[in-house]
């Protein structure tokens, strides 16, 4: 399940480190410094705890009564771990956020297509000092209209501009 994957991931911390903006680089060592603690503790913990040599203390006990006792009382001690209902809903999230993030890339994609054609149209143009007014406008029709609308309103305008200064 998921804690048999954890700690077994080995992130390549320069590497994100070059992508996190400026702004978010102190949180950005807190995290890693959090994550490497995390690892270190996770690293001094077995998979199985080390048995107890009962064999040891019946030799160096003096009451071995004692020590009986005790491994009675162990033997005996049934210790009940919660079911794991979590990683289910992990892998399902990870699965979901995957699809999500291939979604985003595929729409990134398609918008920096949009952007070269747009850099490409606008590499394109007449330089703006050789053209016409006409031809400044063919592809602004909200500029033009708002020219438009001024031209044909222009007392109005002026009066606006009036009451600014």
């Amino acid at each position: 399940m998921a804690s048999k994957t954890v700690g077994k991931r080995v992130f390549d911390w320069s590497r994100i480190l070059s992508r996190v903006p400026k702004e978010a680089r102190g949180d950005y060592m807190s995290l890693r410094a959090k994550y490497e603690s995390l690892q270190t503790q996770n690293t001094n913990y077995t998979e199985r705890p080390t048995t107890i040599d009962w064999s040891f203390y019946q030799t160096n006990v003096s009451k071995s009564a004692i020590v009986a006792d005790f491994k009675k009382q162990f033997d005996q001690l049934k210790i009940q771990f919660p079911k794991d209902t979590e990683s289910d809903k992990i892998e399902q999230k990870k699965v979901e956020m995957e699809k999500e993030a291939v979604r985003l890339l595929e729409e990134s994609k398609q918008r920096a297509e949009e952007y070269k054609a747009e850099v490409v149209r606008i590499n394109n143009m007449k330089p703006i000092e050789d053209m016409t007014v006409d031809e400044y406008l063919a592809d602004k029709p909200d500029l033009e209209r708002q020219i438009d609308w001024e031209w044909e309103n222009y007392e109005l305008v002026e009066e606006r501009e009036g009451e600014k200064n």
